[in-house]
């Protein structure tokens, strides 16, 4: 029981550090928290997402860095007004809380025009688990 209760406390803040952020898109989608509740040994590779998802071989699958995803999310601009410097700070504080309850971290984006990412990592108690959203490009 202790195992589940530290896992359900990594994944409490992991939505709580995600709490209002959103990526930027033409969609405003919030990030939630999952867990796949899988315990493969890393890497997580594509084909495995497409089985864990329940995806047909044509879904398409990117793998990116989380520094891919959040790089200019994370860098304070010049031009940057004081609400903007808050999101800064508050992408810079997920992906600090990202980094110290998951490992090996992937970011999967899944379909074309719209698409979910998924960023999986895996947690001290070997399950795949991360945060979820959805993009329009």
């Amino acid at each position: 029981m202790l195992e589940q209760e530290k896992l359900q406390g990594r994944l409490s803040r992991l939505k709580n550090a995600s709490e209002g952020l959103f990526y930027p898109s033409d969609v405003d989608e919030p990030f939630t928290v999952f867990n796949w509740k899988v315990r493969d040994e890393p890497p997580l590779e594509k084909e495995r997402v497409r089985e864990i998802l329940q995806l047909s071989a044509h879904d398409p699958i990117q793998v990116k860095k989380l520094d891919d995803l959040f790089g200019r999310l994370t860098t304070p601009q010049e031009w940057h007004t004081d609400e903007d410097l808050d999101t800064v700070e508050q992408f810079q504080e997920l992906t600090h809380i990202l980094r110290k309850n998951l490992k090996k971290i992937q970011v999967f984006y899944v379909g074309t025009t719209e698409k979910v990412i998924y960023l999986v990592g895996k947690t001290p108690e070997k399950y795949w688990a991360g945060l979820k959203t959805r993009i329009v490009d």
